[in-house]
C-alpha cells in the first residue's frame, strides 16, 4: 500500500480523535482530475458525541480538499480488536487506523506493519510541541515513534459525601490514605468501590494506572511486550 504524504497525514491526524482507514483509491472529481479516496474506519457508534465529532470534521475536510475525500464508517470497539488484527494479518492495512498504545501497538511494530512518524513530528515542530511531555513513552519502539496520541482520558473518582462525613473520613490523597478509607469503609459494612465493568478494558485501565503510580513507568513497561492495552489508550497511525 503507498504512504499517504506527510502533509496529508498531519491534516487527518488533527481533524478526527478517532481513526482507523482502510485502503486507497482514485475518484473522477468531475473536473478531469483524481482526488485520492480515503475510507476511514473508527471505533464507536453512530451516536455518542465522539462519533458526531468525527463525522463533522470528516464533512468539513472534504469541503475543503481539493485532493482527496474521506468516507467514515464506525465499529463497536470490541468488534475492531479483531477486525484490525484481522486486516493487518492478510496484508490489507488501512491507511489510518485507531490503535491502543504500548502492547497492542508493539505487535504491528515488530510485525513491520506501520511507518514510524518520527520525521514527520521533526518536520513539523509545532505539531510535535503540540503534545504534554512523556505522552510519546508508550508509542515509542527503538526509539521511533509510531502513532499521534489523537484523545486522552480522565479518570476520575468520585465520592459519597455524607458516608465520609458520618465516618469521620477525609478525602485521601496518597495511596497510604486511600487504603485506610478502604480499611474504615470495609469494618463498618460499606463496599469502598463500585465500577461498570463489563466491558473488561475498563477494570483494566484502573489496575494500570494504579500499578504505574506504585511502580513506576519502567517496571511498567516490562509488560508492553504482551499484546494488550496501554497506558495510552487512543492514538492513529499509518499503516503500510
Amino acid at each position: 500500500m503507498r504512504r499517504i504524504p506527510s502533509l496529508f497525514l498531519c491534516l487527518v491526524l488533527l481533524i478526527s480523535s478517532l481513526l482507523t482507514g482502510c485502503s486507497t483509491s482514485n475518484v473522477d472529481t468531475g473536473t478531469g482530475g483524481q482526488k485520492t479516496k480515503l475510507r476511514i474506519e473508527a471505533w464507536g457508534i453512530e451516536t455518542d458525541p465522539n462519533s458526531k465529532i468525527i463525522k463533522e470534521a470528516v464533512d468539513l475536510y472534504n469541503k475543503r480538499s481539493e485532493t482527496a475525500e474521506i468516507e467514515i464508517a464506525f465499529t463497536e470497539s470490541e468488534q475492531y480488536k479483531t477486525k484490525i488484527a484481522t486486516l493487518m494479518a492478510a496484508n490489507e492495512a488501512p491507511d489510518l487506523f485507531n490503535t491502543w498504545a504500548a502492547g497492542f501497538l508493539k505487535t504491528f511494530v515488530n510485525s513491520g506493519k506501520v511507518y514510524s512518524i518520527s520525521e514527520d513530528l521533526e518536520n513539523d515542530p509545532e505539531w510535535k510541541n503540540s503534545y504534554v511531555n512523556g505522552i510519546f513513552d508508550a508509542l515509542t519502539f527503538d526509539g521511533k515513534i509510531y502513532a499521534a496520541p489523537t484523545t486522552q482520558t480522565v479518570v476520575c473518582l468520585f465520592y459519597n459525601k455524607e458516608i465520609f462525613d458520618r465516618l469521620n473520613l477525609k478525602v485521601p490523597e496518597t495511596y497510604s490514605e486511600l487504603k485506610e478509607v478502604i480499611r474504615v469503609l470495609n469494618e463498618n459494612g460499606i463496599i469502598p468501590f463500585a465500577l461498570g465493568n463489563k466491558a473488561p478494558w475498563v477494570g483494566a485501565m484502573y489496575s494500570e494506572i494504579i500499578a504505574n503510580r506504585i511502580g513506576g513507568v519502567n517496571r511498567l513497561r516490562k509488560y508492553t511486550k504482551v499484546p494488550g492495552h496501554g497506558l495510552i489508550r487512543l492514538s492513529s497511525v499509518q499503516a503500510k
